[in-house]
C-alpha cells in the first residue's frame, strides 16, 4: 500500500547522493528550514530529485534561498521532503499551497503555488522582464551594440542567452545573447563560461545561468 513518506535531513549536502537517489522520479513537496534564523522555503515538483539537485548545486535556484546558501552554506539548513504516492500536478500543488499558507515561508517569492502571481521578483512578470532588458541595455553601453528585443526573443524561444549575476549580491548584471558574448563581457573564453554554467560555481565574482534566477 502506497503511503506518503516524510524524510528529514539535517546535513542535506552531505547526503546529496542518497537524497537524489531516493527522490528520483517521485513527486511531492520539500521544505528548506534555515536553522540559523528559522526562515523557510517551500517547493514542489513531479521529479523531486531534479529540483532538489538544482538547489544543492546552486543552479536555477530560488533567488532568496540561493543567497542564503551563499551566506550560511548548506550545513545550517534542514531539508524536509514529503513524497506523495501517485503524485499528480494537482495533488503536488495543493499540498504546496497548504504548506505556504500554513508556514508563511520567507524565502518564497510568490504566495501562490506553481505561479509567479504576487511574486516579489517573479521571472515571468512584465516588471522583471523590463528590468532584465534595462540591465542588458545598461551593461552594453560602451561595450557592445544592444538589441533588447532580440535578447527577449531569444529568451522566449529558450535560446543560448547567458544571465550574469554578481556572486555575492546575486544582482543581475547583464544578459548576454550567447556564451561567446558572455566570455567577452567577463574577459575569458567560451570554455570557461560553459564549465561554470555546468558547475553552478562562481567565477571571478560572477555567477552564470541559462535562465533567470527565481
Amino acid at each position: 500500500m502506497n503511503m506518503t513518506k516524510v524524510l528529514v535531513y539535517l546535513t542535506p549536502l552531505f547526503h546529496k547522493k542518497i537524497i537524489i537517489s531516493i527522490t528520483r522520479h517521485t513527486g511531492g513537496c520539500y521544505i528548506w528550514v534555515n536553522l540559523h534564523n528559522g526562515k523557510k522555503y517551500v517547493g514542489s515538483s513531479l521529479d523531486l530529485s531534479e529540483r532538489i539537485y538544482d538547489h544543492l548545486s546552486g543552479r536555477n535556484s530560488n533567488l532568496l534561498l540561493q543567497r542564503a546558501f551563499m551566506i550560511y552554506g548548506h550545513d545550517p539548513f534542514k531539508l524536509i521532503i514529503i513524497i506523495l504516492p501517485e503524485a499528480s500536478k494537482e495533488s503536488v500543488l495543493t499540498l504546496e499551497q497548504h504548506l505556504i499558507d500554513t508556514l508563511y515561508p520567507e524565502y518564497n517569492l510568490s504566495p501562490t503555488a506553481g505561479s509567479t502571481a504576487g511574486a516579489i521578483l517573479g521571472p515571468q512578470s512584465a516588471e522583471h522582464r523590463a528590468k532584465l532588458s534595462a540591465a542588458a541595455s545598461q551593461s552594453n553601453k560602451g561595450k557592445f551594440p544592444s538589441d533588447d528585443s532580440k535578447l527577449l526573443i531569444s529568451l522566449s524561444k529558450g535560446g543560448s542567452s547567458v544571465f550574469i549575476y554578481d556572486a555575492l549580491s546575486l544582482e543581475l548584471l547583464c544578459i548576454r545573447p550567447s556564451r561567446y558574448e558572455a566570455a567577452r563581457y567577463c574577459n575569458c573564453n567560451e570554455i570557461t563560461i560553459r564549465r561554470y554554467l555546468k558547475s553552478g560555481k562562481a567565477f571571478r565574482g560572477y555567477l552564470f545561468r541559462t535562465t533567470p534566477m527565481e
